[in-house]
């Protein structure tokens, strides 16, 4: 049984180099389609959703819109920002209502003196900074979702036509005794 096995194996482990293709060859044939081939004329819309996906942004560089970057960034920026003050709030006050409701007397949370809050608007706020946190990372993927659409789609409409030559006309029109609206389309 040992034998079978070990013939079985060394056979499937010499046939595995039947392909006796050098790297230099592979990367000659292969460059055009390279992972980070940024030359393209037209860019590939899958490509372009990929790039973007991976790192927000890139795939607006990929697609030569430069000028969408500095909305993705800024958009990332802000979302950093809130989901960090949102965060950073609700766990002060997450802290603050468990330290009021612990019914021990040696701990003082920072809003018991000077008219602080109550037990139950502590809950509330806690409440309310997790809603919002929850908000901003919703806001935050649909940002995300948004941007890699806008590279795919963005891609995908490289190559359409804008000519001038297309024109549409709507004319008004009487015939046999009735009033309608022609509709024209020229392909010059």
């Amino acid at each position: 049984m040992k034998y079978i096995i070990t013939i079985i194996l060394l056979t499937f482990g010499l046939s595995s180099y039947a392909q006796d293709i050098s790297l230099k060859e592979y990367e000659l044939e292969n460059d055009s389609t390279s992972v980070f081939a940024f030359k393209r004329a037209n860019p590939l819309p899958k490509r372009s959703a990929l790039y973007s996906a991976i790192f927000p942004g890139l795939g607006q560089i990929y697609n030569k819109q430069y000028w969408k970057l500095g909305i993705v960034a800024g958009g990332l920026g802000a979302a950093a920002y809130f989901i960090n003050f949102n965060n950073r709030e609700y766990k002060r006050f997450r802290t603050a209502y468990i330290q009021r409701i612990d019914n021990d007397s040696t701990t003082i949370d920072e809003f018991a003196f000077a008219g602080g809050y109550a037990a139950e608007d502590l809950n509330t706020l806690q409440n309310q900074y997790r809603q919002y946190l929850e908000y901003t990372i919703i806001f935050t993927t649909v940002g995300y979702a948004l941007n890699v659409l806008d590279a795919y789609v963005a891609a995908h409409l490289r190559n359409f036509d804008i000519n001038e030559d297309i024109s549409f006309k709507a004319t008004p029109t009487f015939q046999n005794k009735q009033l309608g609206i022609a509709l024209v389309l020229n392909f010059k």
